[in-house]
């Protein structure tokens, strides 16, 4: 089993190298780079809004995104969209091919901040 036939979009992936910095190791966006990774399916998920009497406050966009067991993506990495970029979630989910027992296909969740 593997990711149906309309599973045809491709996305580019933004991964930053990590650099000390005060004795811990983080993300330096920007010297990130981006890779593209095709055979994905990219699926809305949610979007909602905070709002006062008088404003609206940001709203928080969320897809879940369907790759290919192969695809070049780690739990750190940023995905860009046609709308803008996202992050990942709580780590990419891992499926497993029920009856190879192997690697069938990713998934993360994606999530994106506006406001």
């Amino acid at each position: 089993m593997s990711l149906p036939s309309w599973c045809s979009q491709t996305v580019a992936i933004r991964r930053a190298p990590l650099v000390s910095e005060r004795g811990s190791r983080i993300p330096d966006w920007t010297h990130a780079t981006s890779h593209p990774v095709s055979g994905c399916s990219v699926q809305p998920a949610s979007a909602t809004m905070t709002e006062d009497a008088q404003r609206v406050d940001g709203r928080s966009i969320r897809y879940v995104l369907y790759l290919p067991p192969t695809a070049d993506i780690e739990d750190t990495d940023h995905v860009i969209l046609p709308d803008g970029e996202y992050v990942i979630v709580d780590g990419m989910l891992r499926w497993e091919d029920i009856l190879s027992g192997g690697l069938d296909h990713l998934q993360c969740r994606l999530a994106r901040w506006e406001g």
